[in-house]
């Protein structure tokens, strides 16, 4: 019956998505940026993110895989 099982408000797939946009919130805010992400992207594979939960999403994707510092300098061979 999953993903479409329905219990009289909602599919299970949905109930899913939504216990995980609100696991990551709670993730997010004890700063585990890693396992807030892994959540965020678990709902956003059953359906788009809204604006808020996106914005927190990139924010964990952010915290999690920070960007490289690309060197600006070519230092010479020996």
């Amino acid at each position: 019956a999953w993903p479409n099982m329905w219990d009289g408000t909602m599919t299970a797939s949905e109930r899913y998505r939504v216990a995980s946009i609100r696991y990551g919130d709670e993730l997010l805010a004890q700063e585990q940026w890693c396992a807030a992400y892994e959540q965020y992207k678990n709902a956003e594979m059953i359906a788009p993110l809204d604006a808020a939960s996106a914005k927190s999403s990139y924010q964990a994707m952010m915290q999690c895989n920070p960007p490289l510092l690309i060197p600006t300098e070519i230092p010479p061979t020996p």
